[in-house]
């Protein structure tokens, strides 16, 4: 089962870019489709595309955003992991963040798993792993710092794959760190979901959304909530990983990203009806986050919609 990479890499001099891919059969992983890291200095966007089977995608350094055929967009940062679904068509919406270290695991869909062949996961594990991905499907996750050893670990094992082919243990290793590394994102994804932001954070969130194209002081938000600015801003970056103001206008770039695909606005009213009430600072802040100006990102996503 040959693996799509998560993105198109283009060799040009000065530049360094590597991908190495280990099919599930070469380290006897009966669960597994296959193994790939990417390193990256130069990448492009990938099209639209599907796997047959499940992909977490782990960035370690870099980032970037995938959409989804129904319209979700989900932005993957370092230390963070995407769960995609089999079957399911998505793309990157924008050029990777370089450099970049991904790591993609391939695995089998419930339908499609070998009813032969010794596993390393128990029947308990592997049920446990396939509820996981199934309420994780499309959704982002952070690595804890456990995790992301295990994955780094992983990571290296694999990047030696020429070098250690025929060293005794390396498939072995290869193979006992990959089922430590599910285990480990089924615990990470449960742990995640049941924790949703609570209390005045979700409400912080609320206030945002509705208020998202006029002015909005992050002093006024904290006194909406509840809480003086310095307790607002340590409990807002503790359960979303970043602080208000990088919430916010991630907000407001994505608002203006859906304007910009449904409907045929100037850009100076997608800006205003985003949040960002002059053309010149939403044209730079635009370009600064997705590498290319509104009216070129709008012409981009008309002519690469599936057909």
């Amino acid at each position: 089962m040959k693996p799509n990479p998560p993105f198109i890499s283009k060799a040009r001099p000065g530049f360094r870019s590597r991908e190495v891919v280990i099919p599930g059969t070469e380290i006897s992983f009966p669960e597994l489709a296959c193994l790939t890291v990417t390193t990256d200095f130069l990448s492009s966007r990938v099209g639209w595309h599907d796997h047959p089977f499940w992909e977490v995608l782990l960035i370690f350094r870099g980032g970037a955003s995938y959409e989804f055929e129904d319209g979700r967009i989900r932005e993957v940062q370092g230390d963070h992991f995407l769960v995609v679904p089999p079957g399911v068509r998505h793309r990157g919406v924008e050029e990777i963040r370089l450099p970049s270290e991904l790591m993609s695991i391939g695995v089998a869909a419930q339908s499609a798993l070998p009813s032969e062949g010794h596993s390393p996961l128990s029947a308990v594990e592997r049920e446990e792993w396939m509820r996981g991905l199934a309420s994780a499907a499309c959704e982002v996750f952070k690595m804890p710092p456990p995790l992301l050893r295990e994955a780094e670990q992983l990571r290296r094992l694999i990047l030696e794959k020429e070098s250690s082919e025929a060293r005794a243990g390396h498939r072995a290793r290869l193979r006992h760190m990959t089922a430590l590394m599910l285990v480990g994102l089924t615990d990470s994804m449960s742990a995640e979901k049941s924790q949703h932001p609570t209390g005045p954070v979700a409400a912080a969130l609320e206030f945002l959304q509705a208020h998202l194209a006029q002015p909005v002081g992050m002093d006024a938000v904290a006194e909406q909530v509840g809480l003086s600015r310095k307790q607002f801003y340590l409990r807002f970056r503790r359960e979303m990983g970043m602080t208000p103001n990088d919430y916010l206008q991630r907000l407001r770039l994505r608002a203006a990203e859906k304007l910009l695909a449904t409907t045929d606005w100037t850009v100076e009213t997608v800006g205003s009806e985003s949040g960002f009430p002059r053309a010149p600072y939403f044209c730079r802040v635009f370009r600064n986050y997705f590498g290319r100006t509104p009216g070129q990102y709008r012409l981009e996503l008309c002519n690469s919609r599936p057909q």
